[in-house]
């Protein structure tokens, strides 16, 4: 697991041709850009909610804090991956789905991908 070096916060969040790119960083200074190819599906969650669903559900850190209340997290087995199961087509189920959970303190993005997310560390000097 790749470790933050604090908690992080949504700076921007872009959708581009089914690639999801969401720049996350400190409250004033993006750091990081998260890459999820192949986006299927995402939805941003109040973090106040999710908290417990993170808890209900088999979840594997990615990149994460001490604390546990920013990063990302991996699952396979979660309700909303389910669902989305339930409405491919017949060509589609054979898909390799996974449910990812981008965490800050305020708000949870939940993203189905097909592949990992690739992970950039934004150069500072460049803003």
């Amino acid at each position: 697991m790749k470790r933050t070096k604090s908690q992080f916060y949504f700076h921007q969040l872009h959708f581009i041709s089914d690639n999801l790119l969401i720049v996350v960083g400190r409250i004033k200074q993006p750091d990081m850009l998260i890459i999820f190819p192949r986006t299927r599906a995402f939805r941003l969650v109040s973090e106040s909610g999710f908290g417990g669903y993170l808890q209900k559900h088999d979840w594997h850190p990615l990149i994460g804090n001490r604390r546990k209340d920013a990063g990302v997290y991996c699952s396979t087995s979660t309700p909303y991956l389910l669902d989305h199961k339930k409405s491919l087509s017949e060509d589609r189920l054979d898909m390799d789905l996974r449910d990812y959970a981008v965490i800050t303190p305020q708000e949870c993005i939940e993203v189905i991908s097909c592949e990992d997310p690739i992970v950039e560390e934004i150069d500072q000097r460049s803003h």
